[in-house]
């Protein structure tokens, strides 16, 4: 990086700060105090031992972006709903068109053993992280277990009140094929049906979606006897959507690494592709494809070349990292994906969703999370900072 690049950014940093503090000296001091509150994420010693190292550096890391504002100077917050006039005399660039997302019980939940935490616990939790958009676990199956239309509404009430807003959900995904016994069936298609009237009740843009697949054996894997099987499952499913106006993201699935001797439906990009051009073609269109990038990798797919046949389809993605052999669901760059790739492949096709983590961190002790927290928040704007 040269010289007068590092200068810019030095630069551009110090703008972006005075433009923050010119903002909030103009907002009431009680607005200004709540703001401040959410985003103490920002000032804390993880966040800055992290940044500030990376700043002098010169990196490429960049927390705060010139042409945006922290989510929650955003003018989609209610709170400061008072302070339209001031934002919207801010220079166009500053509006927030990709943000960050959480699914919340992946970064949120505990430990096997430990006390469960609510989805609105968690919502508050990604809140206080300043995280204000977020994945709802549809997928868990213990989540039906007791009053979940009323959680639904806690949760809704919650992230309301904290500006937040759930823009993605993922459906049950753990078919009963251990047990594939008509009880068990049964009990999945009630979860799919409860999980996308919860999906209508949300109303989010997006509902990640399994493709209906068997593990066949790679001896005797038949693309086109799958994705007629899938479509037939997938039918009552797309009836309900269709009623409800829930719009699914069929996801990419894993690769043969993960599934050896055995082969996976959709885990080949032109699979994928052939089963929601079918599915649009015979619902009248509104569904897409989530993109999930460990997926891909397992797949030993080059992400930028997947992403640019996969297009204008592209309606979410499910960011994690892994080393291509199992799902582990890890930090970006502690695997072995090539996330320069993956941003060539997303900003080549105009990507403009968001980047949503989906990771397993319920073992992270809690004194140990301010760091990890400021660590996701500095690693996805840098992807939005690239990608915007």
């Amino acid at each position: 990086m040269g010289h007068q690049e590092t200068d810019s950014m030095r630069r551009h940093a110090g703008v972006s700060i005075l433009s923050i503090l010119l903002i909030l000296s103009k907002i009431p001091s009680q607005n200004r105090k709540r703001i401040l509150r959410a985003n103490r994420w920002r000032w804390n010693a993880p966040t800055l031992a992290f940044l500030i190292p990376s700043w002098m550096a010169g990196t490429r890391l960049r927390s705060f972006p010139t042409t945006r504002i922290p989510p929650r100077l955003s003018t989609r917050q209610p709170h400061l709903s008072s302070n339209d006039t001031l934002l919207e005399s801010l220079p166009k660039g500053y509006r927030e068109t990709m943000e960050l997302s959480v699914n919340l019980l992946g970064l949120y939940g505990t430990a096997a053993g430990q006390k469960p935490v609510t989805v609105t616990e968690a919502v508050q939790m990604a809140a206080d992280d300043g995280f204000s958009v977020y994945d709802f676990p549809l997928a868990n199956p213990t989540f039906y277990d007791g009053d979940w239309r009323r959680e639904i509404e806690r949760a809704m009430n919650c992230a309301a009140k904290n500006g937040g807003v759930f823009r993605y959900a993922h459906v049950p995904f753990l078919f009963p094929w251990g047990d594939p016994s008509p009880g068990n069936w049964a009990r999945f298609e009630r979860l799919m049906s409860f999980a996308i009237e919860g999906a209508a009740m949300l109303g989010v843009r997006w509902v990640a979606l399994h493709p209906y697949t068997t593990n066949e054996p790679v001896a005797s894997y038949d693309a086109g006897l799958c994705r007629d099987a899938a479509l037939e499952h997938l039918r009552p499913w797309l009836e309900q959507a269709d009623k409800l106006g829930v719009h699914f993201a069929v996801e990419n699935m894993q690769g043969d690494a993960a599934c050896h001797p055995h082969r996976r439906y959709c885990a080949k990009v032109d699979e994928l592709i052939e089963l929601v051009d079918t599915i649009n073609a015979d619902w009248g269109g509104g569904h897409g494809i989530c993109w999930d990038v460990g997926h891909a990798h397992i797949a030993v797919h080059q992400q930028s070349e997947a992403l640019k046949a996969v297009g204008g389809r592209l309606k979410m993605t499910h960011i994690h990292d892994n080393y291509a052999g199992a799902d582990l669901h890890l930090l970006p760059y502690t695997g072995s994906i090539d996330w320069g790739d993956l941003i060539a492949g997303l900003k080549a096709i105009g990507y403009d969703g968001d980047i949503n983590y989906e990771m397993n961190l319920g073992r992270v002790p809690s004194e140990l999370r301010p760091g990890l927290i400021a660590y996701l928040r500095a690693v996805g704007n840098s992807f939005i900072a690239a990608l915007q």
